[in-house]
Formats: structure tokens, sequence, C-alpha cells
């Protein structure tokens, strides 16, 4: 929307994959450029036909989803399928309803932006995150007895789908597709390493979250005496024993890595390092998971 603009950022967020935009900047003359820390945009947004791939990311397309209403002309959006985490393009267009811009789709994977847009502003009440209560549900399928308050079953959310991956979980030889809730990830590995193992399939994009999540949870999971198999678009959780890790647990940088480790050091014990990355998401996280009754010291 400027004509100049400069993102800045650790280096594990620019290193993640911009490639959506930069094909599609590079088609209306708009000037890319990284550094480490940094990316910086030379050119404007213009109303155009955009087409996007919808293997990579939604956030692509939900990006361009908040900015092309405000541009003077229309703009369509037409997504090459298959389009995983669709969910939150759906929680995208609801907000943006919210709010007063209006998009039609035009078929199932296409979308058409009037220009000359503006947002109105309302009071609104935010649903419970279905993410960050993933740990929870979890715990209580490890034996605990948590109230989890405030979530909407109707939510548009797709990491709702949590209830329903921890029953499959239970069945024999689990198999799970997370390509549309990639979030749930490292919580649902860690319950499967508790559990017996289980196969889940649509893994690829995790290795462009704030770690590579499949390598991290292996790493982190093998501490437990847990065995990962990682394959291209799937992942292995092996059965095995879990087992108290002889070395701290590593953050990754990643708050998803810090729940789903916390959780099984409830069972083991155990110490995470650099644990702050949760303020990403849950800066009150070991708070409210001591408040339930888990020992939680910190070391400096």
């Amino acid at each position: 929307l400027y004509d100049f603009s400069v993102f800045e950022g650790s280096s594990r967020l620019i290193e993640r994959g911009i490639s959506v935009y930069e094909d599609i900047f590079k088609k209306i003359g708009i000037e890319i450029s990284k550094t480490d820390k940094s990316i910086t945009l030379k050119g404007r947004l213009k109303s155009s036909e955009y087409t996007v791939t919808g293997n990579i990311s939604s956030q692509f397309i939900s990006g361009l989803l908040f900015a092309l209403p405000l541009l003077d002309g229309d703009s369509k959006i037409t997504v090459i399928p298959p389009v995983e985490s669709k969910p939150y393009i759906d929680i995208t267009l609801s907000v943006l309803k919210e709010f007063g811009i209006e998009i039609a789709k035009d078929g199932e994977n296409s979308y058409l932006v009037k220009g000359n847009q503006k947002y109105c502003p309302k009071n609104m009440t935010v649903t419970g995150d279905w993410s960050n209560s993933a740990v929870f549900f979890a715990l209580n399928a490890l034996g605990a007895d948590i109230d989890i308050l405030g979530l909407s079953e109707n939510s548009l959310q797709g990491d709702k789908i949590i209830t329903e991956y921890i029953k499959i979980l239970k069945e024999e030889n689990p198999l799970i597709d997370i390509s549309s809730c990639p979030d749930l990830a490292p919580v649902l590995f860690a319950l499967a390493a508790v559990q017996g193992g289980a196969e889940f399939i649509g893994t690829r994009r995790l290795k462009i979250k704030e770690s590579d999540r499949a390598e991290a949870m292996k790493e982190e999971l093998a501490k437990f005496g847990i065995k990962t198999e990682i394959y291209e678009n799937r992942v292995v959780i092996c059965n095995g024993t879990l087992k108290p890790p002889k070395c701290a647990i590593s953050s990754h940088n990643d708050h998803r890595i810090v729940m789903a480790c916390a959780m099984l050091l409830t069972k083991t014990g155990g110490i995470i390092e650099d644990c702050g990355a949760i303020s990403k998401s849950y800066p009150n996280f070991f708070e409210v998971l001591s408040s339930l009754g888990a020992e939680v010291s910190y070391e400096t």
C-alpha cells in the first residue's frame, strides 16, 4: 500500500519462504530485497487478478484479502488447489465481513474483491483460542481433569478438530491428516508419543513454521526415548516408553514446541531451555500450568 516499506524481524522469521509474494510482486513491478533480518519493498500493490498457490500458506491469501479492498480498482484472487489451512481463509473472510469489507466467492477457490472500501470500527468479543487450548485437551487425555472454557463449537477455527484427533489417537494404528491444522502437530506428536505412536500425513509445511517442527519434535522426543521417522509429507511417531530426559529440552524458539514438551515434562519432569518463546501466543502459560497443579520453577 506504500511506495517504500521495510519489515524487520528475527532471522528465522525472515528466512521463512515468501516465494508466493515474490512471484506476485515481480509481475506488478514491486522490488523485494532481503537481508538476514529485514525485507524491503519498493513499489505499490495494484488492483489486479492474482493467482496464488494454495498449498504453501494461507497467510499469503489472507494478506491479499486484507489489502486489496483498500485499492482503487476491483481485484480477483484465484487459489490453485490443493488449498491447505483453508479454515484460516474462512476466518479472514469472517473478520473482514465484521468490519464492513465485502468479498464475494466466485466458485470454490476464487474471490472477488471490490476496491475503494473502508474498514468500519466496531466492538467485538473474541472467542477462545482452540490452538492454545489443544495442550489442555491433550493433558485431559493423559488423565487430567481440566475445565476448558470460552471455546465455541461453532467456531471457524480449524484447530477445534483437536478433540476428534485425540479420539483417533486412541484407535489402533491411528492415521491423522494435519494439512489443515499444522499448529496442532507438536502437541499431537507429543500425545502420540505417550499413547503408543501414530502416523501423520500432510506434514510438509511444518518446515516453514517458527521452527522446522517435525525435525524439532524428532530431536526432543528422542530425549524422551521416543523414535520419530520423517518422510517428505509424513511423520511417524514410533511406539515406545516415555523416559525422563537426561538433558535439557530445547524450545527451538517455537511456542508450540514449548507447550508440547511442557506437557510431556508434566509426566517425567525436566528442564526446558529458552522457554521465553511461549510469549508469542501464551505469555502466562506456565503460570496457568502451575495453577492446575504442575510443579513449575524458573531458573536464570
